[in-house]
């Protein structure tokens, strides 16, 4: 099972760096910058593609705010940890299909008077990461460490590389794990009966 400290150790030998870290919190400069940016790396990377592991659906709660501006009738509250909003349940509408807008980060402004969203969660539980989802998130993370451990554009040019490679096999392997079974559109041949 990866932990944080495996992720950052797969980080720091993908930049050719022999040496590893015991633990995040340790006074050694490798620590220090993978503690730096491990967290904003992870949500990074979860926002680039739609993880299986962390997708969640809820129903937002109605906020007691008045719209100020006369613009939306309702506001709702996104979920804790929402790091990016995926398609609206209910109405059951494409992000783009709806009027709506998201101010302080946590405030979803609509006329719509109930919404239940799928969205991307903050999941920061190494146990329930997917193994591409690991790679992937070590090829980041090594692209974002490169420069500071070995100053090297080169290194740090070909760990990004690899993470847009990987991220491409990761989003192909979620889309095939959510496929949706095509439905037999029949009206024009029962139209010609």
């Amino acid at each position: 099972m990866a932990s944080i400290v495996s992720i950052c150790n797969m980080a720091l030998r993908r930049i050719g760096h022999n040496g590893t870290i015991e633990e995040l919190t340790e006074a050694s400069t490798e620590a220090r910058v993978c503690r730096e940016f491990y967290d904003l790396t992870r949500q990074a990377v979860l926002r680039e593609a739609e993880w299986n592991f962390s997708i969640r659906t809820a129903t937002l709660a109605t906020v007691a705010i008045t719209p100020d501006d006369g613009d939306y009738a309702h506001v709702f509250q996104l979920p804790t940890k929402c790091l990016k909003l995926l398609k609206f349940i209910q109405p059951a509408a494409a992000l783009e299909a709806l009027e709506y807008e998201i101010r302080e980060a946590k405030y979803l402004y609509t006329d719509e008077e109930t919404v239940v969203a799928k969205y991307v969660y903050d999941e920061d539980e190494t146990a329930k990461f997917d193994p591409l989802f690991i790679s992937t998130l070590a090829w980041r993370l090594a692209f974002e460490i490169a420069l500071p451990l070995s100053a090297s554009e080169s290194v740090s040019n070909r760990c990004y590389q690899s993470y847009q490679i990987e991220l491409v096999k990761a989003n192909a392997a979620n889309r095939q794990e959510n496929q949706v079974p095509l439905t037999k559109d029949t009206s024009l041949i029962d139209a010609r009966r």
